[in-house]
């Protein structure tokens, strides 16, 4: 698995789509953000990560996920001015106590979960050498979303 550090998160290291399956390391070097919680919805037990992702295509940047994403297209809106500041916004969004829900209206297999009073970070479940892992795919300002509960972390 290739990690790439927290002292490396500046604007050079977006451009372009290389590396785009390494892992992020958070400010306390560690690289997950906590474990998604048994839950009576059928998703596995997993670490919590967050890679450095897909810029995207065309002009709506189709596909776009992780940090690339994050950064290109909610940075303004969660106030940030470096990407080396976007785990520490996850950090704030993935935390003991927060909700893990489903949106039946929309993917029933990307959980989001949501800290009412900071964000959303929708992931999606994936297998990694042989282990369960959820990527953040995206994570943003909005406090409110419907679905159900699933799970506390």
């Amino acid at each position: 698995m290739n990690i790439i550090p927290y002292s490396e998160l500046d604007i050079t290291i977006l451009p372009g789509n290389h590396k785009r399956g390494s892992v992020v390391e958070r400010a306390c070097s560690n690289i997950t953000y906590g474990q998604f919680p048994p839950n009576n919805f059928g998703f596995p037990v997993g670490d919590i990560v967050l890679k450095l992702g897909y810029c995207g295509f065309g002009p709506s940047k189709k596909g776009a996920t992780g940090l690339r994403h994050i950064w290109d297209k909610h940075h303004k809106e969660i106030g940030l001015s470096c990407p080396s500041e976007i785990p520490c916004f996850i950090e704030t969004v993935i935390k003991q106590g927060s909700s893990v829900l489903i949106d039946h209206g929309k993917s029933t297999d990307k959980p989001l979960v949501l800290s009412s009073s900071t964000g959303i970070a929708i992931l999606c479940h994936k297998v990694s050498q042989k282990r369960n892992i959820y990527e953040i795919i995206t994570a943003y300002t909005r406090r409110q979303h419907p679905g159900t509960v699933i799970a506390t972390l």
